[in-house]
């Protein structure tokens, strides 16, 4: 999640058995917040790429990690190589194991083909429709955005998870495949 160009937000999710709660809570999803605009902290986004994101020992998986990268860019010290640990991308597994995908996007007339609420609707199934927030609470709109974005993680694992099955059992996309209705 980015405030104008610098991160706001970062989403982490380390799958089912992950319990990052106090005491075994069930806690799965980590949200670290950089600050509000006018307090936003390089160097906490610094420590967090220095020794979380680039570090190797952390395998992450990723959508678009080049857009990360760009927007990342300005926060990052010299040296720091983000792909450290870069396990996958799965917008680019998506074109791997499907090449049709935009061609099924356009006959859709849906503009997020590749986003991570149109690959999972489309790959792990209808349940996995997640909602964008919407305007009538202003309120409540940063809350929404905040799990919108955390269950986008989770999104991301279990397509990850998904896709690395079917590219492992196939590389081409199985014969009569229906993408999401909408």
């Amino acid at each position: 999640k980015l405030t104008g160009s610098k991160p706001r937000y970062l989403f982490i999710y380390g799958g089912s058995e992950l319990d990052v709660g106090c005491v075994g809570d069930g806690k799965k999803k980590v949200v670290v917040d950089f600050g509000a605009d006018d307090s936003f902290n390089d160097a906490l986004v610094a420590f967090w790429c220095r020794n979380f994101l680039a570090d190797p020992n952390f395998k992450k998986v990723y959508h678009c990690f080049s857009e990360l990268r760009r927007c990342m860019q300005s926060s990052v010290e010299s040296g720091v190589d983000l792909a450290a640990g870069l396990q996958a991308d799965t917008m680019h597994m998506a074109r791997l194991w499907d090449p049709s995908l935009e061609e099924k996007r356009r006959r859709q007339q849906d503009a997020d083909a590749y986003s991570v609420q149109w690959l999972a609707q489309y790959i792990l199934g209808p349940t996995w429709r997640m909602k964008q927030p919407g305007l009538r609470d202003r309120n409540n709109r940063e809350e929404e955005l905040i799990c919108f974005n955390a269950n986008c993680s989770a999104g991301i694992f279990y397509l990850h998870e998904a896709l690395k099955d079917l590219l492992e059992k196939d590389p081409r996309p199985p014969t009569g495949a229906t993408g999401a209705t909408g």
